[in-house]
């Protein structure tokens, strides 16, 4: 019942005033987007060399579930061949499937629609679900439970996410799917037991560590492989050449809430004119952009769109002289860069509880700094206490860093004193990274006897 009303309810959605993103989200719930990317999954799957591949369905819920497990797909590709049929919640995750090796299709997942299930796994002769963190959706597992195939979940946790279930329903139902799955790989080991208490089989458990880190260090590793766009690399040029005035210190503002802004909009009211600022807001949007560029615009600020940096026009902007140059990033895409120009990443989200992706900056390394509410981002506790990273009570405690290491000369003692305090977070968090296990090759390797995957 659920899926064919939902399906007559579409059209009607699509007549409201609703945003961009909305909208996309709507339009790929019909019938007729799914049966066109499962058309299209079937044909790039008949052109594999392997003629009868494995074939796993991801199901993630947006972005970063899918950058997570990003090494583990290209582990499972490139050792075993396998292939995969990747569905998402949220449209944010479609620019990133072109990351994915060995996809063979993707789309959004029907709302809970047992048939479009079951033509997928009839029609791409799936062999496993696969899903990550969150998002589960019961009429999908139990299309997997009846066709007698085998589901596991990919960076797994009872940490608490954003629900309006009360907590004692949501950590029932997480615990429900956990047991229903053949296979579920642990962020966290101190995990492990609650789960055994509720019943669910040890020998189901495995312990990876967390997904994150290993794609925050592939995606560094990239960096440093890869040639910069052009305007990054106009940024780059600008700032670093040494023996003239155009020298200057970079402060990354990586998906800031109302609290980094205001920092940001102080720090702009300081006219501190050696340094160049790069602020890259959670949403793209013409309206979020339009927005801050509204809240930016003040005498004496030049707000450059990297939109707008392909026409070569950067250099000349960029050097005009009594103006401080703040770079907005109104496009996916360059904000892995951007930090890898900066001295500073400022990750948004920590003075409200909903601290952004702090591993990017940190894995580069850059020193990265956020407000102290981390209790839902245990990588960044992780980061505080290796020393790697530095957080603030207070939004005012950040500014008084940042305008001190921003103001003092460059002969000043004390700017050598914060010089070294940052130097220190880097080498820390490059150890860090260094330290840890791979996950993918754990997920890997447990696969690889549950489904008898041959190496290539």
């Amino acid at each position: 019942f659920t899926a064919p009303f939902l399906q007559l309810l579409l059209p009607i959605l699509e007549r409201f005033p609703i945003s961009h993103k909305t909208r996309i989200f709507i339009s790929e719930r019909r019938s007729s987007v799914w049966k066109s990317a499962l058309n299209d999954a079937v044909n790039v799957k008949a052109q594999n060399k392997n003629p009868n591949p494995k074939t796993y369905w991801i199901h993630v819920a947006s972005a970063g579930e899918l950058e997570q497990i990003i090494p583990t797909l290209r582990m499972l590709h490139n050792k075993f061949g396998v292939v995969f049929f990747l569905t998402y919640f949220s449209p944010s995750a479609k620019p990133f499937v072109k990351n994915c090796p060995g996809v063979v299709g993707a789309t959004s997942l029907p709302f809970e629609n047992t048939k479009a299930f079951q033509s997928a796994i009839d029609s791409l002769k799936i062999t496993r679900l696969v899903l990550v963190r969150y998002d589960f959706w019961p009429a999908l597992m139990s299309s997997f439970k009846r066709n007698n195939l085998p589901v596991c979940i990919m960076a797994a946790t009872l940490r608490k996410a954003r629900s309006p279930l009360p907590a004692f329903i949501r950590d029932g139902l997480r615990r429900l799917w956990f047991g229903s799955a053949d296979t579920v790989f642990l962020v966290d080991g101190k995990e492990k037991l609650p789960l055994v208490l509720a019943g669910i089989q040890e020998q189901r458990l495995v312990v990876t560590g967390d997904a994150k880190w290993a794609r925050a260090r592939e995606r560094a590793t990239e960096f440093h492989r890869k040639h910069m766009s052009a305007p990054i690399q106009s940024i780059r040029d600008f700032v670093s050449v040494t023996g003239n005035n155009n020298a200057r210190r970079v402060i990354a503002f990586g998906s800031p809430h109302a609290e980094e802004i205001a920092v940001l909009l102080r720090l702009l009211s300081c006219k501190l004119r050696d340094v160049l600022f790069i602020v890259a807001p959670p949403e793209v949007d013409d309206r979020t952009i339009g927005k801050l560029a509204g809240q930016l615009s003040m005498e004496g600020v030049r707000i450059l769109k990297i939109s707008e940096g392909k026409n070569g026009l950067w250099p000349a902007k960029l050097c005009l002289a009594n103006e401080i140059p703040v770079v907005v990033l109104d496009t996916f895409g360059h904000l892995a860069e951007a930090y890898g120009v900066a001295e500073i990443a400022v990750v948004g989200g920590g003075f409200d509880g909903q601290l952004h992706n702090v591993l990017e900056p940190a894995a580069l390394p850059v020193a990265t700094l956020f407000g102290d509410k981390t209790n839902r981002a245990p990588e960044a506790q992780i980061l505080l206490t290796n020393n790697a990273a530095l957080s603030f009570a207070k939004p005012e405690m950040l500014f008084q860093f940042l305008h001190g290491w921003s103001n003092l000369e460059s002969n000043d003692v004390e700017r050598g004193n914060l010089q070294q305090k940052l130097a220190t977070l880097r080498q820390n968090s490059a150890s860090l990274f260094a330290s840890l296990p791979d996950t993918s090759e754990v997920v890997c390797r447990a696969l690889a006897h549950k489904d008898a995957l041959e190496a290539l």
